[in-house]
């Protein structure tokens, strides 16, 4: 009767131990991935609570202006150029 209850009982080891081990990855991936979530969801926000750049009149001109080189009609644009540096003439 003891033999059987040995017996019995490292099946039941021998079955359960990968099981467990398995478990406890899950576990630690899923902790891993909650926390993740929680930077994420943070990250999430604070993006939310700033205002749109892109919503601004302003900031659309103003990279219109210094990424595109666009102007106003009748504006004046002065470029400063480095010493040395070729300057471009446009002929009629």
């Amino acid at each position: 009767m003891a033999l059987a209850f040995v017996c019995l009982t490292g099946v039941i080891a021998v079955n359960f131990m990968p099981r467990m081990k398995e478990y406890r990855a899950v576990d630690v991936e899923a902790r891993r991935l909650e926390a993740e979530r929680a930077v994420l969801r943070m990250e999430k926000e604070r993006l939310e609570s700033e205002p749109d750049p892109l919503a601004s009149r302003e900031y659309v001109e103003l990279k219109a202006r210094d990424q595109l080189g666009y102007y106003r009609p009748g504006e004046v644009v002065f470029q400063f150029l480095e010493e040395g540096a070729a300057v471009p003439v446009r002929t009629p």
